[in-house]
């Protein structure tokens, strides 16, 4: 059973109800706690001083206790015996019960402080749909605090114990075990078997794989849900080169293995958020990047995938010019998406970092179109001095979008922008780390959840296409309404077809500039016929893992289930036969595309940089 995060989180009452008592209740009392005991134990020893002068003393007749005597025996009421007097004052009661009211919280408050870990350790391995993130770093922390604000039950395995972020956690209400996350005992004891989601952002690729590596020792026996593990990849290259065959690690019903570049992640937001161009007959749009960082990568593959997909004019290019990038990536660029061959609407130039402002200068700039630039630099003031200089170049009502990349944007240069008011005019800021590491973002993104809504969506508008009706078929519904059951349903068609590929000796690529409506593969009919019956045994164990028995159509029971393929009516067979052949359209949708085993290698970056050589003599680096 696999758990939607998305759709399943805590009612917004209980949300706020817990919010409420976190940042409003909780959070106060533990800051002023310490004031509070050191109050009440002066209160106590003041009302002791004065029960005690009040009081007649033993073997001294009716005659009060002296005001030394007094301040002598006040102490005392901590110990739970100072107070054994006959007929104590009002004052001396009222001081005699609450000493030991705060004498006891202050030494529950130090005994737990002592053996919190022990307690942490017992209270999540109880847990039950819980969220666990491995390291404390500026993702992690980021994400586990943004789970929690969610309302979701979140542990943090960190290794450092001097860690400053532990702390800012814990006020957030996540349980945070001081561990090594690559071991599977410390992953037991954070309740990996009853978790839902494991995020490993450790700061290092290595230590993320192998962090999820040990996570599926730990799902090898039986689990009653799936347990996603996802793993932070800060190397774009590699991501791009490991993001194929992590869809095909699928082994075991209840592990599901995602990798993440939050590059990638905040790529996308940031073109939802500021778009590089409209999406409908956009023109001839000049988009500028400037990056010293691992964000020029990812931002570049963003806008032209943008580029490929929206509906243009004839006529209509796209200029993409790079600041602060070398050649050399631009050309590894090419060789990693040969797709790029096919867009002849898209130029791709390289400016030089120290004559940056000359092209504002000049008069063959983007012209009616308008401009954007994006800037992402390794400092962000220096970011935001490239971007007010650009903007001061600009022509006066030239159209052009300036938006300065920062990690949080809530603070430092991003907060100076918000404030800046007319001196900030025309810039934008935008926090890539704060955006993508959020809970939705995060789980959109993944790549078995992106093939599952296109699925669905490509699903949704064959059977339409076909005359058929959401009152005949209730599943042709938004994905946001589709029941869990379905949604689930399709990610596991989206599992399953790496599995597929291979009885047909096929492989999954990372494409994501290919052309949804021509992904350069069709299935042969004869490949078609053998796939066809793996769907169905496919689609038959979905159902019983879902809790379906075979019996005419109702909330419990499903036909055809375990029923052959041979057996079945002719109009079910080509349903599995549809969904067999849209297996290379949806994953071009997501950025893949199918790869017969075959088909030659791209071309080496010898080649191309020979190629590039003698095709042009400027800066150009390529120009389709």
């Amino acid at each position: 059973m696999y758990l939607d995060l998305l759709s399943h989180r805590p009612s917004r009452r209980r949300l706020a109800a817990k919010r409420l008592w976190r940042e409003h209740v909780l959070r106060r009392w533990k800051r002023r706690k310490p004031a509070v005991l050191a109050v009440l134990a002066a209160v106590v020893l003041t009302l002791g001083v004065v029960g005690f002068h009040m009081t007649p003393s033993a073997g001294k007749g009716s005659r009060p206790y002296s005001l030394l005597e007094s301040f002598y025996r006040a102490p005392q009421l901590f110990g739970l015996g100072g107070g054994d007097v006959a007929n104590p004052s009002t004052y001396l009661q009222v001081a005699r019960f609450l000493a030991p009211f705060v004498l006891g919280y202050a030494a529950l408050g130090a005994i737990f402080a002592m053996y919190r870990e022990e307690l942490n350790r017992f209270v999540v391995r109880h847990w039950r749909r819980h969220v666990v993130v491995a390291g404390l770093g500026p993702a992690g922390s980021r994400l586990a605090k943004a789970f929690a604000e969610e309302g979701w039950p979140v542990v943090a395995i960190e290794r450092d114990a001097t860690n400053v972020e532990v702390i800012a956690c814990r006020e957030q209400g996540v349980r945070v075990l001081f561990g090594d996350a690559t071991e599977p005992s410390v992953l037991r004891q954070a309740g990996l078997d009853n978790a839902v989601l494991l995020a490993s952002f450790c700061g290092d690729d290595r230590a993320n794989i192998d962090v999820t590596a040990a996570a599926r020792a730990v799902c090898a026996h039986p689990r009653a849900q799936v347990l996603t593990a996802v793993a932070g990849f800060d190397d774009f290259d590699l991501w791009h080169a490991m993001k194929a065959p992590a869809l095909v690690d699928r082994d075991s019903a209840a592990f599901r293995l995602e990798l993440v570049n939050l590059w990638a992640l905040a790529a996308e937001r940031l073109l939802d958020t500021y778009p590089p161009f409209h999406s409908k007959h956009p023109g001839s749009p000049h988009v500028v990047v400037v990056s010293d960082e691992g964000l020029a990568g990812s931002l570049v593959i963003a806008v032209l995938r943008r580029w490929v997909r929206t509906e243009r004019r004839d006529g209509d290019t796209l200029r993409l010019s790079l600041a602060g990038t070398s050649p050399a990536a631009v050309l590894d660029l090419v060789r990693r998406n040969p797709e790029l061959e096919e867009i002849s609407s898209c130029a791709i130039e390289v400016w030089d970092e120290a004559r940056l402002l000359a092209p504002w200068e000049r008069a063959d700039r983007a012209g009616p179109a308008g401009t954007t630039v994006y800037v992402a630099l390794a400092s962000e003031t220096a970011a935001l001095t490239t971007a007010l200089n650009i903007r001061d170049h600009l022509e006066r009502g030239e159209r052009t979008s300036l938006v300065v990349v920062v990690e949080d944007e809530g603070a430092g240069v991003a907060h100076a922008v918000r404030r800046g008011g007319v001196a900030m005019e025309g810039v934008h800021a935008f926090g890539w780390l704060s955006s993508a590491l959020r809970p939705a973002a995060l789980l959109e993104g993944m790549s078995t959840e992106v093939i599952a809504r296109f699925a669905h969506q490509l699903h949704c508008e064959h059977e339409r296409a076909r005359g058929v009706t959401e009152a005949e078929d209730p599943s042709l519904v938004a994905w946001e309404f589709l029941p869990r059951a379905l949604r689930e349903s399709n990610r596991a068609w989206a599992d399953g077809i790496a599995a597929k590929l291979a009885t047909v000796r096929c492989a999954v690529a990372p494409a994501p500039l290919v052309l949804p409506e021509n992904p350069g593969f069709v299935f042969e009919e004869e490949e078609v016929q053998r796939l066809a019956p793996l769907e169905h045994d496919r689609w038959s164990a979905d159902m019983k893992r879902m809790g379906y028995r075979p019996g005419p159509r109702d909330a419990a029971h499903r036909p055809y289930i375990d029923v052959p393929f041979e057996a079945l009516p002719e109009e079910n067979k080509e349903k599995d036969r549809e969904h067999v052949r849209m297996i290379p359209f949806v994953l071009a949708r997501a950025g893949f595309r199918v790869r017969r085993l075959s088909e030659p290698e791209p071309p080496s970056a010898e080649v191309l940089q020979v190629a590039a050589a003698t095709t042009s003599t400027t800066k150009r680096a390529t120009s389709m």
